[in-house]
């Protein structure tokens, strides 16, 4: 080997020598940042959480204005905080009360984990609030005890609204897409939600060419609901007890004829989450319930100013006072 050979062999040396460093402090630096991001989103949590004592035990929620009573149920992934965020651009006028949904934040597993039971939970929590009817807006795995609701406590309802929300058909998909078991790692989710958040949405529907349409304000609530999944450690018991229990006979068979409260269902056509059918089969079933698809908004669709005034025109017209 004559020196210029080994002179060139040094160069790729240090050069390799030199992007193991690099990308080792980088992955330090990205540790460290996640660490930061975990812990203020425990912060986060524990500053708007509520704890009731009911009968039908420990409930967790977070409450946010005044007037109309809206009752925010969230999807998996969520917690009261989704929940917070479902009705957040409903502006003034609204209060909001969001529960943890049965193994979600610091909701507990019941012994009777049923979606019947947790509709039992709500009014639980509202008797506890002393609350007498609300408007229930649900997304996504919201759906069943959202229907629940109606069904078993319909004098505690004044409006259903169903967004990007699971009914009782079944399967919820044709296939086994869904999102990776991958993305239920506190730190995959995190690294994804971070650095590729438009990827991130656009595997939920919103696409490319869709998030290119959107309004700043629109894309930035979506991704604070992406954000507020974390840490996905602190939801999947609650996601793992409705992926049991929303799959039982009894969901399947829930009677949505019967059910007699105003009910909006509000669904995208390219949302990869959720099918369209889900929302589909609600608005056909339920008696004189308002079907409103989009063309595009994905699962987060329930963020888009449009769907936002639906929601909001429909609680204001059908909800009682405060």
């Amino acid at each position: 080997m004559n020196s210029s050979q080994r002179s060139r062999g040094w160069h790729l040396v240090r050069g390799l020598l030199a992007v193991t460093v690099l990308a080792a402090l980088g992955g330090v630096l990205a540790y460290v940042r996640y660490r930061q991001d975990m812990a203020a989103a425990e912060d986060r949590i524990a500053a708007g959480s509520k704890l009731a004592e009911t009968p039908c035990g420990v409930i967790e929620y977070g409450e946010r204005g005044t007037g109309q009573p809206v009752l925010a149920l969230h999807g998996a992934g969520g917690g009261y905080d989704q929940g917070l965020l479902t009705t957040e651009a409903f502006g003034t006028g609204f209060r909001t009360i969001a529960p943890s949904r049965f193994g979600y934040l610091n909701s507990p597993v019941p012994t009777d984990g049923s979606v019947f039971a947790q509709a039992d939970a709500y009014a639980c929590l509202l008797d506890y609030l002393g609350v007498d009817r609300v408007s229930v807006v649900a997304g996504s795995a919201g759906g069943p005890s959202a229907l629940a609701f109606a069904l078993r406590h319909p004098d505690r309802v004044d409006a259903l609204v169903l967004v990007s929300a699971i009914s009782t058909l079944r399967p919820i998909r044709d296939d086994s897409s869904g999102p990776s078991p991958a993305m239920l790692s506190d730190f995959v989710y995190w690294a994804a939600a971070t650095y590729w958040p438009g990827a991130f949405l656009n595997v939920v529907g919103l696409t490319w060419e869709a998030q290119q349409q959107i309004s700043s304000a629109e894309y930035d609530r979506m991704t604070a609901v992406v954000h507020a999944m974390m840490p996905m450690s602190r939801r999947i018991p609650g996601m793992n007890l409705d992926a049991v229990e929303q799959s039982q006979p009894e969901v399947e068979a829930m009677p949505l004829a019967d059910i007699r409260v105003p009910t909006l269902v509000l669904h995208a056509v390219d949302d990869a989450l959720i099918p369209i059918a889900q929302g589909q089969h609600s608005a056909q079933n339920i008696p004189d319930a308002r079907w409103i698809p989009f063309e595009r908004g994905g699962h987060f669709m329930f963020v888009l100013d449009s769907a936002v005034a639906e929601m909001r025109a429909f609680i204001s017209e059908h909800g009682g006072p405060a």
